[in-house]
């Protein structure tokens, strides 16, 4: 392990600019540096015992994740799992590693008490999320028919996690139990229904194709599931408001966009999650989805960080063409250019560039 000055830190400084760090740091080449990675990004496990390489990095979203034991992560978590380094030591370790001064300032020991407390309940639920997109994708050859007709067999399955439900009340929360995780957290993860008043507690998402929902800085916070029933009066839903969830300021792929929207200042925005998925596998990088039909200011203002011009690739119908133009209003409004991509009668982005 190459060595760093590491200037002096103490446990009630916080980094200012730990998003600017961990956005400059390439975890293929972070990793890289721990464990040998093929042309594909993926190497033997450094967590645990295997022969077969299950451990898998994902530049384009900027996460780890081994298939064998779970684990998974930014480069953050993974210098603070393999290299045993607390949290502001990976982030000076990475902004010495990229040549970016590191920005602190103090917090009171109130203020730490309450920020530790709130940042366990926020590892604890994402743990239990990682867990879950492991859970799905265990599962996903009882949907595999329809998601290797939708996504093709190239990877894409794997890239975007994508994975099923089980048709099923209780039995994610039966694994997450066997899995040994609190109870407490569990109730407030997202992933399942509670009804204290009836004593009944059941999972969230059944019967469903599963899409891990990522934030802008590349955190699990929720999931979104396509149902495979057409019973189902809801086609899409997603993750409940939570401590980590909140649909206004996620956009669907913005995590695998960023890095193509700040190279080119330009952002194709579309309606759902399979839209992103088609133009991110044809090619396309700098492509990502409000988590619903109106754009909200939460979303305009990530959109606004990274890219000054957004084309809207809307669904080919009234309500598509409807909800384009108002968006394109709301973004003209904060001074970012908009143009509109007119699809033919009918078609979708997924469809047409399929």
């Amino acid at each position: 392990m190459q060595q760093f000055h590491q200037p002096a830190f103490d446990n009630f400084q916080m980094i200012t600019n730990a998003q600017e760090i961990i956005d400059a740091s390439r975890i293929e080449e972070v990793i890289g540096r721990f464990v040998k990675l093929d042309q594909h990004h993926k190497g033997l496990c450094p967590f645990h015992d295997e022969k077969t390489p299950s451990f898998s990095v994902s530049p384009v979203r900027g996460i780890y994740k081994c298939f064998g034991c779970g684990k998974g992560g930014n480069a953050v978590s993974f210098l603070m799992d393999n290299q045993k380094m607390s949290y502001p030591e990976a982030l000076i370790w990475l902004a010495s590693l990229n040549n970016i001064k590191v920005k602190a300032e103090k917090r009171t020991p109130e203020e730490e008490e309450i920020l530790n407390k709130d940042m366990a309940v926020r590892q604890s639920i994402s743990a239990v999320l990682h867990e879950a997109e492991l859970f799905f994708i265990e599962n996903r050859q009882y949907a595999i028919d329809y998601i290797l007709a939708r996504f093709g067999n190239n990877g894409t399955p794997d890239t975007w996690g994508i994975g099923y439900a089980p048709d099923s009340w209780t039995s994610l929360r039966e694994h997450m139990i066997k899995k040994q995780f609190s109870t407490d957290i569990l109730d407030i993860s997202g992933l399942f229904v509670v009804k204290k008043e009836e004593n009944k507690v059941f999972d969230y998402f059944r019967n469903r194709v599963m899409f891990p929902v990522y934030d802008d800085k590349n955190n699990l916070v929720g999931f979104g599931g396509r149902a495979m029933s057409e019973d189902e009066p809801a086609k899409y839903i997603n993750s409940p408001e939570n401590l980590l969830f909140h649909k206004s300021r996620v956009l669907f792929g913005f995590h695998a966009a960023r890095q193509a929207v700040q190279k080119e200042g330009v952002l194709h925005l579309v309606e759902g999650y399979t839209d992103v998925i088609r133009l991110h596998s044809s090619g396309i990088l700098n492509v990502s989805a409000a988590m619903g039909t109106a754009l909200t200011d939460e979303q305009v203002l990530i959109i606004g960080r990274y890219a000054r011009k957004v084309n809207m690739i809307y669904d080919g119908d009234d309500a598509g063409r409807k909800a384009a133009r108002k968006n394109g209003q709301k973004l003209l409004r904060e001074g970012i250019h908009v143009t509109i991509s007119m699809l033919p009668d009918g078609q979708d982005p997924d469809s047409f560039f399929k």
